[in-house]
């Protein structure tokens, strides 16, 4: 029996200033991000880096597929998890549930 393939949906709601979704605004993302790299590491679509003063940002915006695990792991919150990063941890959770289920 030949297994369904299921179409997934990204939704793109990206920063126009580089920081990643979810981010903080302005001085209170600076003010809190401690610039530990987390996000940067958690990422697998390899979108974010450390910029200047280790704050993470986009290097390809196109490249985001919000998938919510840069908010995830952000532990000082700031990055949060937004209506579209939700969604899309969502996602990566179930199929990582279904992956681990054989």
């Amino acid at each position: 029996m030949a297994r369904q393939q299921r179409k997934t949906c990204t939704i793109h709601v990206l920063r126009d200033d580089g920081r990643p979704p979810g981010a903080l605004p302005g001085a209170q993302f600076q003010e809190t991000c401690a610039g530990c790299g987390d996000c940067v590491a958690v990422c697998p679509r390899r979108a974010l880096r450390l910029g200047r003063a280790d704050m993470p940002v986009l290097t390809d915006p196109g490249s985001c597929q919000n998938c919510g695990l840069c908010a995830d792991v952000c532990m000082l919150g700031a990055i949060r998890l937004t209506q579209a990063t939700r969604a899309g941890l969502q996602t990566v959770l179930t199929m990582e549930r279904r992956l681990d289920q054989g």
